[in-house]
C-alpha cells in the first residue's frame, strides 16, 4: 500500500510565471522539416541537421545500434542509419533526444523519474498516433508523431518551473520499501495548485516557440478534438488524443484505455470504419509501442 507524498500547502504559488526553456535548434529544425510536404522531406536535409549536433548524432547511433533495432552490423554514420532505418525512424529518435535536451538538469531523483515517465508516455502516444494515422491511410503521420511527442509539453514546463510544487502531485512512496509510484495528475489537480493546466501552458509554449499551426492545434485540442473544424486535422487530433490515453495506460497500472472509446468512435465515424477494429489495432500494438518508447528514452 502506498501513501501520497506531502502536497504543497499553497496552491497557485507561481502566479503565471512559468519558465520556457529555449528549444534546441536541432529539435526546431526537424519539426520544421517534418511540417513540409512529403516531397520536400529529403533525407539529406535530416542527415545535415543531425550531423551539426554531435550529441544528437551520438544518441541516434547509440539507439540505432541497440538491441531494439536488431541490426546485424554496427552503424557508425548517420547517413547509414537513415538508409537502414528510414527517414521516419531517425526523425523520431532525433525528436525524442531533442525534447529530452530541452528539459534537463533536475536535481532530485523524483523529478528525474517523473520526467522519464512523461517522456516515455509522450513517445508512446506519438507512436500510437502515427501508427493509427498510417493504419487509416491518412496523410501527415509525421505530424501526428510530433503532436503526440509534444502534447505533454505543458507538464514538462510545470515540472521545470516549480518541481517542489508539481512533483508531489505525481508521486506516491511506499512506507514499506520506499518504492516510488508515478501517476499522472488530473487537470483538476493542476488547476487547484497552479490556476491553470498543462494544456493551457502547452498552448503558450506553442506561441513562444512559433511551432507550426497544425502542430499547435494537436497540442491545444488533443483533450477535446471535437472542437477542431477541419475534418482531416480533427482526425489527426483524435489520433493524438487516443494515443495519449493508450500511452499512459502502457506505463501506469491504474490507468485505463476506457476514456479513449468516445474518441475511437468519433474517429471511426469520420473514416467510415468500425470502432472495434480500431480498438483491436491499438491493443495489438502494445508490445511494439512500449518497446520503442523505452528504447527511445533510455539515457
Amino acid at each position: 500500500m502506498t501513501s501520497p507524498a506531502a502536497r504543497p500547502d499553497t496552491p497557485g504559488t507561481l502566479d503565471g510565471e512559468y519558465k520556457y526553456p529555449p528549444m534546441p535548434t536541432t529539435l526546431s529544425d526537424v519539426l520544421e522539416l517534418l511540417s513540409l510536404p512529403k516531397s520536400e522531406q529529403h533525407p539529406e536535409r535530416l542527415v545535415a541537421i543531425v550531423q551539426r549536433d554531435p550529441i544528437t548524432a551520438a544518441y541516434v547511433l547509440r539507439r540505432v545500434n541497440s538491441a531494439y533495432f536488431g541490426l546485424s552490423r554496427q552503424v557508425t554514420h548517420v547517413e547509414r542509419a537513415v538508409v537502414l532505418l528510414g527517414f521516419t525512424n531517425v526523425s523520431n529518435l532525433v525528436l525524442s533526444v531533442g525534447l529530452r535536451q530541452t528539459f534537463q538538469g533536475f536535481e532530485g531523483r523524483e523529478e528525474e523519474q517523473i520526467m522519464e515517465h512523461i517522456m516515455q508516455t509522450s513517445v508512446a502516444a506519438a507512436v500510437y498516433a502515427r501508427d493509427l494515422v498510417e493504419h487509416l491511410a491518412l496523410p501527415l503521420p509525421e505530424t501526428a508523431f510530433s503532436g503526440g511527442l509534444l502534447h505533454q509539453i505543458g507538464r514538462m514546463i510545470l515540472l521545470y518551473t516549480a518541481p517542489e510544487v508539481y512533483a508531489p502531485l505525481w508521486c506516491e512512496r511506499s512506507p514499506v520499501d520506499d518504492r516510488l509510484t508515478i501517476t499522472t495528475p488530473t487537470v483538476d489537480q493542476e488547476r487547484a495548485y497552479f490556476g491553470t493546466d498543462y494544456v493551457k501552458v502547452g498552448a503558450t509554449a506553442v506561441t513562444r516557440w512559433k511551432l507550426p499551426d497544425k502542430l499547435g492545434t494537436l497540442i491545444r485540442a488533443h483533450r477535446h478534438p471535437g472542437s477542431v473544424g477541419d475534418a482531416h486535422l480533427r482526425a489527426l487530433t483524435l489520433a493524438v488524443g487516443i494515443g495519449s490515453i493508450y500511452g499512459c495506460a502502457l506505463f501506469e497500472e491504474t490507468a485505463s484505455t476506457a476514456p479513449a472509446r468516445p474518441m475511437l468512435t468519433a474517429l471511426a465515424r469520420l473514416r467510415n470504419v468500425e470502432s472495434e477494429g480500431l480498438s483491436a489495432f491499438m491493443d495489438g500494438r502494445r508490445a511494439v509501442v512500449r518497446a520503442f518508447a523505452v528504447a527511445a528514452t533510455e539515457g
